[in-house]
């Protein structure tokens, strides 16, 4: 009976000996050749952690990790550089543009047609009359390739009041810009306003956009006891003007 049991510890003891970590597979070279070839980190990584390397393989494995490491870091830098260049070209580009938008004129039915026009608002400025002083004055000017349109509203859009009829019979505009340059020329005898169709004097106010940069402060003088004192930015005119033309 003794010697029976002392068989069973031995043969337990060596059951407890051959237990322990499941060894990993070796690499073979094929297996190798395939995921040394792999583009990203990732996959190299998930597929070497299956197998065994040799040392020569895990060296040969690491430099091509550093290689795409590498790889990555100048893809990112690339994506980085391309993002600023992008970036300063969109702020270029918004310099150009200034305040200013390009918009197509509509019809009747409000399809839009091929005229189109060029337009920016202004907003702090001020109109003076018989009855006030210095009150809200909100417009815009828009600029086409036959005239040139003020169209303002007394005490602010909101109150919706045009003030085309204001300047029927005439008056006067006249614009300083930021250099201290001031041109002055003559309103037309209908909605000179609201509707200003310049003809001969349209050159002269283009011309003076054109050379202008900053603010521009102009000043509507009817006939009668109508002014308006506006300020409009002329920084972005000569870009548009040119989109609006083609």
């Amino acid at each position: 009976m003794k010697k029976i049991l002392m068989g069973l510890v031995i043969v337990a003891s060596l059951g407890l000996t051959g237990c322990g970590e499941e060894k990993l597979p070796p690499m073979e070279a094929q297996e190798f050749n395939k995921i040394i070839e792999y583009s990203t980190i990732n996959l190299i990584t998930q597929n070497t952690e299956k197998y065994t390397l040799t040392e020569e393989q895990e060296a040969e494995i690491n430099e091509r990790l550093e290689e795409l490491k590498q790889i990555e870091i100048k893809r990112a830098e690339e994506t980085a550089r391309h993002a600023r260049e992008r970036a300063e070209e969109l702020e270029k580009i918004r310099k150009l543009k200034g305040d200013w938008k390009v918009s197509t004129f509509v019809d009747d039915f409000g399809d839009k047609t091929k005229e189109k026009y060029t337009w920016v608002d202004y907003t702090d400025s001020k109109f003076s009359n018989s009855a006030t002083r210095n009150d809200v004055l909100e417009g815009r000017i828009l600029v086409s390739k036959s005239g040139i349109d003020f169209r303002s509203y007394e005490y602010g859009r909101r109150n919706g009041r045009s003030s085309e009829a204001k300047f029927i019979g005439g008056g006067t505009l006249q614009m300083r810009n930021s250099k201290g340059k001031t041109i002055s020329v003559p309103l037309t005898d209908s909605l000179c306003v609201y509707n200003w169709k310049c003809d001969k004097h349209y050159s002269t106010v283009v011309n003076f956009l054109k050379a202008s940069g900053g603010n521009i402060r102009v000043i509507l003088n009817s006939k009668y006891s109508t002014t308006h004192n506006i300020t409009i930015n002329a920084d972005g005119f000569t870009y548009n003007y040119k989109e609006m033309r083609k």
